[in-house]
């Protein structure tokens, strides 16, 4: 697939255009929600100074 993802995602899955307008938002949400994720589990971590050895630190 080449080009423009978007307008092959119309043709070949036959979606509407309200359908297609949520993907942008979709991804963004995704990513935020992905970087939130890894950051709150990185500042868990080392809040103890990194010396968390077993599953008591994360309660």
């Amino acid at each position: 697939m080449r080009g423009a993802v978007i307008p092959e995602l119309a043709t070949e899955f036959r979606v509407s255009k309200g359908l297609l307008g949520l993907l942008g938002p979709a991804g963004t949400l995704g990513y935020v929600v992905a970087i939130a994720v890894v950051g709150t589990i990185a500042a868990h971590s080392t809040w103890n100074g990194g010396a968390c050895s077993d599953s008591s630190c994360w309660s």
